[in-house]
């Protein structure tokens, strides 16, 4: 199997993250630029673990226990 070229990195950047909300200052033509090599899964899981560090960074005053729960929450909804 290929692996994706840097247009279809891009593409699935855009995918994995329409549904969460990104700063002016994420550049998905960037991040595809970046991630030479990688595979579509590997671009997917980049995204979910970008969502989780940025809700943990949210969170960090919330007891651990319910930032897993709510994260866990978010993952099984598909959100991130």
């Amino acid at each position: 199997m290929q692996l994706p070229n840097e247009a279809d990195r891009t593409d699935i950047f855009q995918i994995h993250t329409r549904s969460i909300p990104c700063g002016p200052d994420v550049d998905l033509k960037e991040l595809a630029r970046l991630t030479e090599g990688y595979t579509g899964a590997d671009i997917k899981l980049v995204c979910r673990e970008a969502a989780v560090a940025a809700l943990d960074v949210c969170f960090s005053s919330v007891p651990a226990l319910v930032t897993r729960a709510c994260v866990y929450s978010l993952l099984v909804a598909g959100v991130c």
